[in-house]
């Protein structure tokens, strides 16, 4: 397992996005700032964790044991809340 927070890394999704689904929508990068990106959409069932705090979703890569794992805050702007928080035996919780 590797834990970041940015990574270049060029492989093939598992189950690939609609093109056409793709649209521009809000995405926020500070509190009180929001910039127009495009939003991929894919309708499957994949690894999926929610609680109190955050969303989970893991998408695997093309004949690949690597995936990756999308931590999403319930909260805007609640990510440093949700690492301050993480740990060895939290981030296993979520991966499970």
């Amino acid at each position: 397992m590797l834990l970041v927070n940015a990574l270049y890394f060029k492989g093939a999704w598992e189950d690939k996005f609609y093109e056409p689904a793709t649209n521009k929508q809000d995405f926020y990068v500070s509190e009180n700032r929001k910039v127009q990106v495009e939003m991929m959409r894919l309708t499957e069932d994949k690894s999926y964790y929610e609680d109190q705090e955050v969303q989970v979703l893991e998408l695997g890569y093309l004949e690949s044991q690597v995936s990756m794992m999308i931590i999403l805050p319930k909260v805007k702007n609640g990510l440093q809340n949700v690492l301050q928080g993480m740990d060895g035996r939290k981030l296993s919780r979520l991966e499970n």
